[in-house]
């Protein structure tokens, strides 16, 4: 229950040898009921501050945080999906931490660094932290003999780029390699760069619909793309999408309505990655449709119907058409039911004989010129035909909310 600002816990790392940092790595261990609540902070001896933890990312409520940190690792944290084990063997799930550790390159090591530990949103959950560890990795590393190895480092923006290397050895008296032993290196610490379409926002349930679409590019040879979906139900799967050279596309195959959130992925063959999303998606149960009677002794009229009903939690939307061969003359009422504790059935059936709430809207002459045969009138909570005075109706309504309608209904 710390809070962030000046309640955090605080945790020090006392590093007594003196060299310039190559690479820093971190590893964490918490429980705590909602990961993205965590909130950890790294200080150098200097004063250079590096958020490790803070995930951003709505939706994704899960437990417990068993992580080792570190900027080569090809997973950004915020693509972390599922509950982490607080308990040994520790920092098990490799990940890059929030901002780049790099910032620490070239600082010396020597000194007391900073662990800052604090809960974001410290009155709905709490949890326990349970252990960290810190990793310096000198910026140029040898021996005098034996094995020895070397990093390489790239302190620029550096995207699939060929560099070749000299080896040489150095005495005591300093004596050197006559002829090098020479390599060749790749270095690529450029993240592809992709772009993301939202096609559609919100429509009618269908089993296929195209979602999203967009193009990858990269320095080197290949991009790696993903798409992980998370279903109505908190479920995770992913997915590759349709690939033509750079440009690609995704068709989402819901297993049933409801809000659906994407994020699109692209990696490169050195593990950088980009991540973009989420997106939401809002697919509506499919509307029943019901045929128009067919009589012998046809009567040419019009006939107003309910297409189209669209709820959201602040406002509600109800479409009359006229599906008769005459235009509508007459003013007539149109009632919404919110919950009722039946359908309606028939006439002057009104919203307060079957629930606690409904909406009325009274449609006037001056609308009526709309409604030829095929013509339609959008009605919404609030619009000229609204009537406040006989209505009722507690927003934002809640998920799975019953919504009926009825026109012609006094």
């Amino acid at each position: 229950t710390t809070t962030c600002g000046g309640g955090e816990i605080v945790r020090t790392f006392t590093v007594t040898e003196n060299f310039p940092i190559g690479r820093v790595s971190v590893g964490f261990v918490a429980a705590h009921a909602r990961r993205d609540d965590l909130r950890v902070t790294l200080e150098s001896p200097t004063g250079t501050s590096v958020r490790l933890l803070d995930d951003g990312i709505p939706g994704t409520d899960f437990r417990n945080a068993d992580l080792f940190l570190d900027d080569a690792e090809p997973v950004g944290l915020g693509n972390l999906r599922g509950d982490q084990d607080p308990t040994a063997p520790y920092y098990e799930r490799r990940a890059r931490p929030r901002e780049p550790l790099q910032a620490f390159r070239g600082e010396t090591a020597a000194g007391t660094w900073t662990l800052r530990i604090c809960d974001s949103n410290p009155s709905t959950d709490d949890g326990a932290y349970e252990r960290s560890l810190l990793v310096l990795t000198p910026r140029y590393s040898a021996a005098t003999s034996g094995r020895w190895t070397y990093r390489v480092i790239g302190d620029e923006p550096l995207d699939f780029v060929t560099e070749p290397l000299a080896l040489y050895g150095t005495d005591a008296v300093g004596n050197r390699t006559a002829d090098p032993t020479t390599m060749l290196v790749i270095i690529d610490n450029v993240a592809p760069v992709i772009t993301a379409t939202q096609v559609v926002s919100a429509v009618v349930y269908t089993p296929t619909l195209r979602v999203l679409e967009g193009t990858a590019s990269d320095g080197g040879p290949t991009v790696y793309l993903r798409v992980d979906v998370r279903t109505p139900t908190g479920e995770f799967y992913s997915e590759p999408p349709e690939r033509s050279g750079r440009a690609w596309r995704y068709d989402l195959h819901p297993p049933i309505a409801g809000r659906y959130l994407l994020w699109v992925t692209a990696a490169d063959e050195a593990g950088n990655v980009t991540t973009a999303g989420p997106f939401e998606v809002e697919l509506f149960p499919r509307p029943i449709v019901h045929l128009p009677m067919v009589a012998r002794e046809h009567v040419p009229a019009p006939n107003l119907v309910v297409e189209r009903i669209v709820a959201t939690p602040d406002n509600v939307q109800v479409v009359i058409r006229n599906i008769g061969d005459r235009p509508v003359t007459d003013e007539f009422w149109v009632d919404l039911y919110i919950d009722p504790e039946s359908a309606p059935t028939g006439v002057n059936q009104t919203w307060s004989l079957l629930g606690e709430q409904g909406v009325v809207w009274g449609v006037t002459a001056d609308a009526l010129p709309a409604l030829t045969p095929g013509g339609r009138l959008t009605l919404t909570v609030g619009d000229a035909y609204y009537r406040a005075e006989l209505s009722r109706i507690d927003r934002p309504l809640a998920e799975e909310t019953q919504v009926w309608a009825q026109v012609d209904s006094a």
